[in-house]
């Protein structure tokens, strides 16, 4: 079984500090065939980038313009040290790009990625999920919103995988909620149907296993929809951000995904999905 983990950060993420070649090695020690380097790229409804709004991600547009020179040559020396022994995707996680269209073009037309993985980090207002006090939300109404930016990332037509649908559900620890996600079966057909138009890849996201709600992302229930609404294409991440996380759950949900009859990506050669068993 080929694995690969395509959701890793390095030091060019705010919220990372390892380099490539800690990832490459984490990588090799499990068994892992690919890895894709995905580092945050965030963009912010026009005007909203000022303090308070997103603190978390606020620049990671202008740390990755004072960085991302340097993130290529590490990736190009990985691919030398590795080569033959694990395939190394130079790729970008894009938060967004609904928010800031033309910005996102110009971005993704500067650099030469293997590899879009698209997510939502940000509420309506672009405040970060991470930044909400969800004592003080009413946690329904910010998962239809989400799911309504959700479909928004799809139809910007930048990804070629979508990460983390179900972001907000990490940072529900303490309040009730049902995070099955059943009642929200309808607007998560809705986006899993213009991604099997799309042709959009899937993500299963393995951090919830090393979470406290001990689930991959999405819940488990939105893998035979997504194939039953013409959904073919699965990628599998373990969203890390430091090296002992790399490869974390990779092969349970390559198997959750084979059980659905869904195909997973090996890796991405210039964002065209390769498939090896």
């Amino acid at each position: 079984m080929f694995l690969s983990d395509l959701h890793t950060h390095t030091w060019l993420s705010v919220d990372g500090s390892e380099s490539v070649d800690a990832l490459c090695e984490a990588a090799l020690r499990q068994g892992l065939g690919a890895i894709a380097i995905t580092d945050h790229w965030d963009g912010f409804l026009p005007g909203l980038r000022d303090k308070g709004y997103a603190p978390h991600f606020m620049d990671s547009r202008d740390f990755w313009k004072l960085h991302g020179a340097k993130l290529f040559p590490e990736i190009s020396a990985a691919r030398d040290k590795y080569a033959g022994r694990l395939r190394i995707l130079y790729g970008v996680e894009l938060g967004q790009p609904q928010f800031h269209p033309a910005e996102t073009q110009e971005f993704l037309a500067s650099y030469d990625f293997d590899f879009v993985l698209a997510s939502q980090h940000l509420n309506g207002t672009c405040q970060d999920y991470y930044a909400l006090d969800y004592t003080q939300i009413d946690p329904r109404a910010l998962m239809q919103e989400c799911f309504e930016l959700e479909l928004q990332v799809v139809r910007s037509g930048a990804a070629d995988a979508l990460a983390h649908i179900d972001q907000p559900v990490r940072l529900m620890k303490d309040i009730a909620f049902d995070i099955s996600l059943n009642a929200y079966r309808d607007p998560i057909a809705e986006i899993l149907r213009e991604m099997a138009k799309r042709g959009t890849a899937l993500e299963i996201n393995t951090h919830g296993l090393r979470s406290w709600y001990h689930r991959v992302s999405p819940p488990e229930w939105v893998l035979p929809l997504f194939r039953d609404l013409g959904g073919e294409l699965i990628t599998t991440g373990s969203d890390a951000h430091r090296a002992a996380d790399v490869g974390a759950g990779i092969r349970e949900a390559r198997e959750l995904a084979g059980a659905y009859g869904l195909r997973a990506v090996s890796y991405f050669d210039r964002h065209t999905p390769i498939i090896l068993e």
